[in-house]
């Protein structure tokens, strides 16, 4: 045996181990890159739902305001002007007149709408409206932790479908990834719109599917009827 031909022969050998090795070393930089993915969103969430909880701390003390007009501002990282709710409440014998720091859009209240206003004994022009301002920080911090734990899921669920068998893995992928999606949309309903809202939709959109499911099979019929002629 010529020794090109060994040369060769254990380059065949060599080639198969190389490529084997790249793909695993991508795979794990692809893990690594959703994990961080993964963290983001958890680590996003926690910490908005732990800065909400520590504004409850702090602003202990409630009272009744009103608000009383409007400023505009540029949203938080767009080009879109919003609106900051201009409240007036009492602390002690004192009036307070205070924008509220978070700009939204639409307006969230009416001008002269009465609301409820809690706020730091320490520092009174600390405040928030109950039962708004929190309430929809806590619900975008619940989402991104759905969000993260459905990335996990999709996660494991790769890692884990790696070692089944080719058609195996595309059926179950065919059902776990369109639950897992339905899942996200879902929550991200009740928490944004409220359930009640949310089921509306669901109704809705029940009865459109059933209609453009018989409107197809109608469609089909009359495709088959036109070709028998």
């Amino acid at each position: 045996m010529s020794q090109e031909t060994e040369w060769r022969k254990a380059e065949t050998n060599i080639r198969p181990d190389a490529g084997g090795n790249q793909n695993k070393k991508e795979g794990t930089i692809v893990l690594l890159v959703l994990l961080l993915i993964v963290l983001g969103f958890v680590a996003g969430g926690a910490g908005m739902l732990y800065n909400a909880y520590l504004h409850t701390q702090r602003c202990s003390i409630t009272t009744e305001g009103v608000i009383i007009d409007y400023e505009r501002e540029l949203m938080s990282g767009s080009h879109k002007r919003g609106w900051r709710p201009v409240v007036e409440y009492r602390v002690g014998g004192e009036v307070l007149t205070v924008t509220h720091s978070v700009t939204e859009s639409p307006k969230p209240f009416k001008t002269g709408t009465q609301v409820t206003v809690a706020y730091n004994p320490e520092d009174p022009t600390d405040f928030y409206i109950r039962g708004h301002h929190l309430k929809t920080q806590c619900k975008i911090g619940i989402m991104l932790i759905l969000v993260g734990l459905c990335f996990t899921i999709g996660i494991v669920f790769s890692t884990l479908s790696g070692k089944m068998e080719e058609e195996k893995r595309k059926r179950l992928q065919e059902k776990v990834f369109p639950l897992i999606g339905g899942f996200v949309v879902l929550s991200g309903f009740i928490l944004l719109a409220g359930w009640k809202l949310t089921l509306a939709g669901a109704i809705f959109f029940g009865f459109w599917m059933k209609y453009d499911k018989s409107r197809k099979k109608k469609q089909k019929t009359d495709e088959n009827k036109q070709i028998e002629k």
